[in-house]
Formats: structure tokens, sequence, C-alpha cells
């Protein structure tokens, strides 16, 4: 079994001078299709992944964000629709997605969230978790 992942990256070769933007946009699929083996030099050379979408999510990473962030000297956790699914997995993606952007807006900012006010957020907007739900 096979799926499509999209893959965007930065690639940093080393050109001659003379080489024009539409002979690269030309030839730039040969050269991705043949492994670029010829066209990368022995010098160092950059390749940075700026992001991946992947339809099963395997390979999903928020690069760019990462990337933006360590910019800025900033970090960020991130909360997703499978965390609030472990917790409340009666909810449907919709619902737990609504769950993270009430637990976001309303969030002590004292305390940022936590499992805590995700559970609070789905308990506010779908009421208590359904008696003999898995936790």
């Amino acid at each position: 079994m096979s799926r499509i992942v999209t893959i965007t990256a930065a690639i940093e070769i080393e050109l001659p001078y003379e080489t024009m933007l539409y002979q690269l946009q030309e030839n730039l699929p040969y050269l991705l299709h043949g492994g670029l083996r010829s066209e990368i030099p022995k010098a160092p050379y950059t390749v940075s992944v700026l992001a991946v979408d992947d339809e099963l999510g395997i390979l999903t990473k928020p690069l760019e964000l990462k990337r933006l962030l360590d910019q800025q000297r900033q970090v960020a956790v991130i909360w997703e629709v499978d965390d609030v699914l472990v917790l409340r997995p009666e909810l449907t993606d919709d619902e737990a997605w609504a769950v993270l952007q009430h637990a976001h807006q309303y969030h002590d900012a004292g305390i940022g969230l936590n499992w805590e006010s995700i559970e609070s957020a789905a308990e506010s907007l779908f009421g208590p978790e359904p008696q003999g739900a898995l936790s």
C-alpha cells in the first residue's frame, strides 16, 4: 500500500553564475527525478525541509512554525485534536477542534493550557464524559 506525501524543501545548490531562472525551472523536474547527482557539488550544500504534508499524518511536523519561533527565540507547546480525543474519544474530530479553540480562548494565562483545561472545555461544550466511556 502506498500514500501520497508532499514535501516542501529548500535546496541550496551551487549553479554556474550564468544559469537563468527559466533554465532552472525547465530542468529542475528532470534533475529531481534523476537525483540531482550531477548538479550537487562536493562542497557543502544545504537541504532544508520546510513542510511535509502526509495524508496519514505520519511524517507531518510543524517545521515552518518551529523555524519561525526559533528566529524569534520563542517556543510553543502544540495541542492537537488527537490530544482531546484521548480524553473524550466519543467526540468527533470537529467537536475536538471546537474544544481546543474554546480551551485556547478561555484558558487562564497564569496556568496555561493543560489536560484539566482541555477536559473543562470539553465539559463546557459537550457535557460530562458519558458513563462507561474509555479514558
